[in-house]
């Protein structure tokens, strides 16, 4: 995720009115009604690393590819 440096504020006001700040889709979700979100599609293959499981499967595969 890249955010540029005006939607701070709307990040602050996030986690101020208690949202959870582990979930990025979900700021994502609350945004887009207040300011313009755009999205990028990355080329290739990606990893949603969102647990050490994830993040160590992630590694094997790379590891195998070096």
């Amino acid at each position: 995720y890249y955010y540029p440096k005006n939607v701070v504020p709307l990040i602050q006001q996030y986690i101020a009115e208690g949202n959870n700040p582990d979930q990025p889709g979900r700021l994502v979700q609350w945004l887009y009604p207040r300011t313009p979100v755009y999205t990028w599609t990355v080329p290739g293959l990606w990893y949603d690393i969102g647990s050490k499981e994830t993040l160590e499967e992630a590694n094997r595969i790379f590891a195998r590819h070096r």
